[in-house]
């Protein structure tokens, strides 16, 4: 049976681990690739990213040896939905190699024009308050010193390279279907943001809306597996 490799890409603060559940919900032909971030898990002793672009470049690198030919596809949450946009185009520019689908999840597009907040330079007391009211993380976590003096620094600089990041504008659109996640609670998406994914492919673009907030993701990757699933898997059979 020939394989599809997922790669994922997490959101702000989090590690590979957090789609290990995902991959019972998959199906057989599919190969679940949690990337690992610097700075955290495995990768705990390295430095951080200060920019998207470095990311990229990073990601890009560990995952090259495995651009040979194999189909692939993406997912990502939130910063991993972000990540995943230039990868694809690095990909593309590198490999003329495009995915045979990719799952943005939890993000507007990188094109959308937002207010700009930079989160990452307030005080660690003021930002614990912004990260609890989004969501996530439960509270007991932040009882927990050891925990909290550990798991900010990460965030921080997530939040970093997320909120000066600058949009430079494509000159080729996706050629490849593409589905989109959000959470229909989650106050920093609205129906309408959802929708503007499909200005960035020449193909198909479906939206799912979940019950929840911005990590509805959590919650949901029962189905948000076996949607992946059924995209792939039709997708493989139709290049038998």
């Amino acid at each position: 049976m020939e394989k599809i490799n997922l790669f994922c890409l997490p959101y702000a603060g989090g590690t590979a681990m957090i789609y290990n559940r995902l991959k019972k919900y998959l199906g057989s032909s599919i190969n679940l690739i949690p990337i690992e971030l610097a700075g955290r898990g495995m990768r705990s002793k390295e430095s951080f990213y200060e920019s998207i672009e470095e990311a990229v470049e990073d990601i890009y690198s560990s995952i090259e040896d495995k651009l040979d030919g194999t189909k692939f596809a993406f997912l990502g949450h939130s910063m991993g939905t972000l990540l995943e946009y230039e990868l694809i185009y690095k990909i593309y520019k590198l490999k003329n190699q495009m995915p045979i689908h990719a799952f943005f999840s939890g993000r507007h597009t990188p094109q959308a024009i937002k207010e700009k907040e930079d989160l990452y330079k307030l005080e660690d007391s003021d930002f614990i308050k912004v990260i609890y009211k989004i969501g996530g993380t439960p509270k007991g976590f932040f009882e927990n010193e050891e925990l909290v003096n550990m798991f900010i620094p990460i965030l921080k600089a997530d939040y970093k390279i997320v909120e000066t990041y600058v949009h430079k504008e494509k000159k080729e659109k996706f050629k490849f279907d593409i589905t989109i996640f959000n959470g229909k609670d989650d106050k920093d998406i609205s129906i309408s943001d959802s929708y503007e994914w499909e200005n960035l492919t020449l193909k198909n673009c479906e939206v799912y809306i979940f019950d929840g907030g911005h990590f509805f993701i959590l919650d949901k990757l029962k189905d948000i597996g076996e949607i992946i699933s059924e995209k792939l898997e039709a997708n493989r059979l139709v290049g038998c």
